[in-house]
């Protein structure tokens, strides 16, 4: 007989943050984390730091923070992605991988609202990006804007087909259950970043791989991107507490990670 799925317990999550930080740039990432304390009780929270100066500053932030932990990524490969790899592979030296789901995020894009992950069960969700961009119906798609970039990334993993049916994944932000954690590792593992055209790659093939992960289905959390900008203040260059519209708020004037 089948294990019954429990609907109501709240699911583990596993926050993965990566950052570039800078005294010069506002940072939302305490943000982020106090809204993760106040809405769930079973969390725990990496922050990747790709190389950032005055790093004693996020460190002073979370001194009495039991459930976070901060990495300093010394890999060769940086950026969102880059601070992700790092990430999962210190989770599987540590043996940290019964979290139901893994939440992989940018500083730049705030946790504004609860989010509920039994959503993602009752779906049967395995993996999925937070915002998606319709790259294929835009003139990027139609040029083959970053082409060749993709296609030395998913060839070699047997994933360079179905492209009209993925999405792009907005800024390589997404969410990953646990039973597909590290099919997820073994995809990106030898990825290396190095520039922002490497960053804007990755979010064509991690659409592709998510959609993999995700058993050839696609889903969102925050819809496409069309929409989205419609539902923040994008201009702003203060965050809209108020706006109960998006789960994840994005400000591009912020300092990009890398």
């Amino acid at each position: 007989m089948n294990e019954e799925i429990n609907y109501h317990a709240e699911p583990t999550l596993c926050f993965i943050i990566t950052q570039k930080y800078s005294r010069n740039c506002p940072s939302y990432i305490k943000n982020t984390i106090d809204n993760i304390k106040n809405n769930y009780t079973n969390y725990f929270i990496i922050i990747v730091d790709n190389n950032s100066e005055n790093i004693e500053d996020i460190y002073n932030l979370f001194l009495e923070d039991t459930n976070l932990k901060i990495l300093i990524n010394n890999s060769e490969s940086k950026y969102e992605l880059g601070g992700y790899i790092y990430g999962i592979k210190w989770l599987i030296e540590q043996n940290y991988l019964n979290y139901d789901y893994y939440v992989f995020l940018q500083d730049t894009l705030v946790f504004m609202k609860k989010y509920d992950f039994n959503n993602l069960k009752k779906e049967n969700i395995k993996a999925t990006s937070i915002i998606v961009y319709d790259i294929n119906n835009t003139e990027m798609g139609r040029t083959g804007y970053l082409e060749h970039e993709k296609k030395t990334v998913l060839e070699p993993l047997g994933l360079y087909n179905r492209l009209d049916e993925i999405l792009l994944c907005w800024g390589s932000n997404f969410i990953i259950h646990n039973e597909k954690l590290l099919d997820l590792y073994n995809y990106i593992k030898n990825i290396i970043l190095t520039t922002k055209r490497d960053s804007e790659s990755s979010e064509r093939y991690m659409g592709r791989i998510i959609y993999e992960l995700n058993n050839h289905s696609n889903f969102n959390i925050d819809g496409f991107l069309d929409d989205y900008y419609s539902k923040i203040d994008a201009n702003s260059t203060e965050l809209n507490w108020n706006n109960n519209l998006v789960y994840f708020q994005k400000k591009h004037q912020y300092f990009m990670t890398k």
